[in-house]
């Protein structure tokens, strides 16, 4: 029974060799990849492939086939589609897009005449105007960023020395605001060649613009020193040649021992006095501290010379020890 079994065993063996075997169709193989670590050797990897190869030479499928192993994390890995990309603006191009679009604003700005100034406001003036202030304004018609306040303020008191302070503030879109206190006259001076010039209180003087009551009136013979405030540096070049405050304070005080509707005259020789109703000029000199005094030897000299039957032409009692008179 053994027997027969293994010859059953045998023939079958035989006839299955002898019979055409038809392969049947390989399955289609599904496309994976195998990660591949740093410690594959290529040696590993060479015998991998080599064996994947044999156990596939025979099929036809595979006849071709190369296998590429791809080494990958698959930790990290990411499915990206493919679509556009845009490029990164990095800090110096967005930095020179900015300037250049600053700058396009910028000149738009320049030039534009919303921004050129056509005038100033004028405030707290009395008498100046403001044409005549624009007159002598090097900003008329230029954009406002190009104004100087500090420039405007010098141009103005360079060329109006009746201004005593100013401020000077710009605005957008075109506007500059000028803020000014003039100066208030008390004083009318009389020079001999006809000209006249207002003085304040301070000893600055001024060109006279107008007819104005209740000023005292000097007739000058000629140019009193200047005072050290008027001969600073500080002081505008038009603003020179003031009169003294003390002189200012004699002045004021001589008004008032003056004969009623006389008019005072100064001499840089002799200082003030006035045009005596009875023909002659009388000068006191710069200093009226001892007004008295000089009033008393003043009155003696006249009743004198009146006895005498002189008549003078200047009286002079500047010095209490060292008076005189003189004729023609």
């Amino acid at each position: 029974m053994t027997t027969n079994h293994s010859q059953t065993r045998a023939e079958a063996v035989r006839r299955r060799r002898t019979q055409p075997v038809t392969p049947e169709p390989a399955p289609r193989l599904k496309k994976s990849y195998r990660p591949e670590t740093l410690s594959t050797r290529p040696s590993q990897r060479k015998s991998t492939k080599s064996k994947s190869t044999s156990q596939n030479r025979g099929y036809s499928y595979n006849a071709n086939r190369r296998h590429l192993d791809i080494a990958f994390n698959t930790s990290r890995a990411r499915i990206q589609t493919p679509g556009i990309s845009l490029p990164t603006l990095g800090p110096r191009l967005a930095s020179g897009i900015l300037v250049l679009v600053m700058g396009v604003a910028l000149i738009s700005m320049w030039n534009s005449t919303v921004f050129q100034v056509t005038g100033v406001k004028l405030t707290g003036n009395q008498r100046l105007s403001a044409e005549q202030v624009n007159s002598v304004l090097t900003s008329m018609g230029k954009p406002v960023f190009s104004v100087v306040p500090g420039k405007i303020k010098q141009d103005l008191l360079a060329n109006f020395p009746d201004i005593e302070t100013l401020t000077v503030s710009v605005s957008l879109p075109n506007q500059v605001i000028v803020h000014i206190n003039e100066r208030i006259p008390t004083i009318l001076w009389q020079e001999p060649d006809g000209s006249s010039w207002w003085v304040d209180a301070n000893g600055v003087r001024f060109p006279a613009t107008e007819v104005l009551p209740n000023l005292v009136t000097i007739h000058a013979i000629g140019n009193p020193p200047a005072s050290e405030v008027a001969n600073s540096e500080s002081a505008p070049s038009s603003n020179k040649g003031f009169l003294d405050p003390m002189l200012i304070k004699t002045i004021t005080s001589m008004l008032a021992i003056a004969p009623q509707g006389t008019t005072l005259t100064y001499d840089p020789a002799y200082g003030l006095g006035w045009s005596d109703p009875r023909g002659w000029l009388v000068y006191f000199g710069e200093n009226v501290n001892d007004i008295t005094e000089k009033l008393t030897i003043y009155q003696a000299i006249i009743d004198k010379l009146t006895q005498q039957g002189i008549h003078p032409t200047l009286i002079s009692v500047e010095y209490l020890d060292a008076p005189f008179y003189r004729t023609e």
